[in-house]
């Protein structure tokens, strides 16, 4: 009887085997690619793995092993009850699955990775923002409190304030160095604002 599908009731486990140095040596050049076992103890199923470790040692304990994975097994058919051959894929192609496991893993990773940076890109782009924001903010707040005090000045008066106020105001608030204000001050004398002008400084 040939088994190439297995009742799919659990997932697929490993098998730990002994095997002596001959046969290892051969499953381990790729010679060998199958075993006759007995299976009248084990539940043998296509997918499961086998470790099988070499215990042809002066000492008798394993110091080698490899895994295999089983592809097929074979009962019956002149094979007497209780053994079985088990079919295992070929060294390459195990060799060949695990490194697109290991592709695949890196490539998640990768993609995890880049997800990641790209979030952080965008959270540093709206700090930048909000701290480009805030600077605007403290560098108009001075202009904005002294243009408010002078109208609040003009209104308190009744009319508008003369342009030494509103530059005493702004100098004060903004704190505006000596040459700075004895700028503005000059420029009353070169073009004189309009009362509106100076009301709403």
């Amino acid at each position: 009887m040939s088994e190439v599908m297995q009742d799919a009731a659990r997932e697929p486990i490993t098998h730990n085997l002994k095997i002596n140095r001959p046969p290892y040596d051969d499953l381990v050049s790729g010679a060998k690619t199958s075993e006759v076992r007995n299976c009248s103890d084990r539940d043998f199923r296509v997918g499961d793995s086998v470790e099988l470790f070499m215990t042809e040692t002066a000492d008798g304990f394993a110091t080698e092993s490899i895994v295999r994975k089983i592809s097929h097994i074979q009962r019956g058919y002149g094979l007497p009850d209780g053994l079985c051959v088990l079919s295992y894929e070929s060294a390459l192609r195990q060799q060949l699955a695990d490194v697109s496991n290991e592709r695949d893993g890196l490539r998640a990773k990768l993609e995890c990775s880049q997800g990641d940076m790209r979030q952080a890109d965008q959270v540093m782009e709206r700090q930048r923002t909000q701290i480009s924001d805030l600077e605007q903010s403290l560098e108009d707040s001075p202009h904005a409190l002294a243009s408010a005090l002078c109208q609040k000045l003009a209104t308190m008066r009744g009319g508008p304030i003369d342009w030494a106020e509103a530059i005493a105001i702004t100098a004060i608030v903004t704190r505006l160095s000596p040459e700075e204000e004895a700028r503005l001050l000059a420029f009353d004398a070169v073009a004189p604002a309009t009362d509106e002008q100076v009301a709403g400084s």
